[in-house]
């Protein structure tokens, strides 16, 4: 059977649009993937549904804190650097028996960079640092996510009208993306020029 993972799904038009553009100028490309923590598993069995309804009232009022700081960590095939989040309930339906808290602490993030380049990985988290990101999402799901789904992981652009709305928005810093951008455009650049002259 396959693993199934709970995910909290970002829903918010304006907060997805914003992580989204983050995630898409970071990556170079459009990016891929609802924008989402993860909260519990693998499970490798059905899940109650009496658990579920649990799960789902003890968040429904939540209003997650994305950004109360920048991680960064390293495994065999990847480097991350991610938005940290939380709410009231958050750690009560956290369950991720592959990164125990007392091992790994409580940790529910939000990947923005997910690469082999460990020092465009550092960089990204170096800029990230100096900005504070912060935002506030009330809208939010649980949905469930097997590897391989083909219908979550569909390139989700935000609308038009939620890209709109993210412009326009008083709730958060947009400029952020316009620093970022321009940073990322002169690291690359910059990294490009080294390899030119290292040939």
């Amino acid at each position: 059977m396959t693993s199934t993972f709970l995910l909290l799904e970002i829903v918010d038009p304006e907060v997805n649009a914003f992580l989204w553009r983050m995630r898409s100028i970071i990556a170079g490309r459009r990016a891929q993937g609802f924008i989402h923590v993860t909260l519990r598993g693998p499970y490798e069995h059905d899940v109650p549904i009496d658990s579920i309804d649990e799960w789902r009232r003890a968040l429904v009022h939540d209003v997650l804190k994305i950004g109360g700081g920048v991680g960064r960590f390293s495994n065999r095939t990847e480097e991350v650097v991610f938005l940290k989040v939380d709410s009231p309930n958050l750690r009560s339906v956290w369950w991720k028996p592959s990164y125990p808290i007392e091992r790994f602490g409580f940790e529910p993030h939000i990947s923005l960079y997910r690469g082999g380049e460990r020092e465009y990985a550092d960089f990204i988290a170096r800029f990230l640092r100096r900005r504070r990101v912060e935002l506030l999402c009330a809208e939010h799901r649980l949905v469930w996510h097997r590897p391989g789904q083909a219908d979550l992981f569909r390139a989700p652009s935000p609308s038009v009208a939620a890209m709109e709305q993210l412009l326009e928005s008083t709730r958060m810093d947009t400029s952020i993306l316009d620093r970022l951008e321009i940073a990322v455009g002169r690291y690359r650049r910059a990294m490009a020029e080294k390899n030119r002259m290292a040939l």
